[in-house]
């Protein structure tokens, strides 16, 4: 697996991951925007795509 294609599969864990608990609260509490939420998934998936493009991944051999 390329180390491209490696960092964006864990950055769409990784957004997944965040979008779960993040609607959750804002659901459950109502104290979020969607915008705020969305603005969270995004901001962990870019640092997951930039850790992933930039360290070493277990994933690429």
């Amino acid at each position: 697996m390329s180390k491209l294609r490696a960092a964006l599969v864990r950055a769409a864990r990784t957004a997944l991951q965040t979008l779960i608990p993040s609607l959750g609260v804002n659901i459950a509490t109502d104290w979020s925007t969607w915008q705020v939420t969305l603005a969270t998934v995004a901001g962990a998936t870019l640092l997951s795509l930039a850790q992933g493009l930039l360290g070493a991944l277990p994933e690429v051999e």
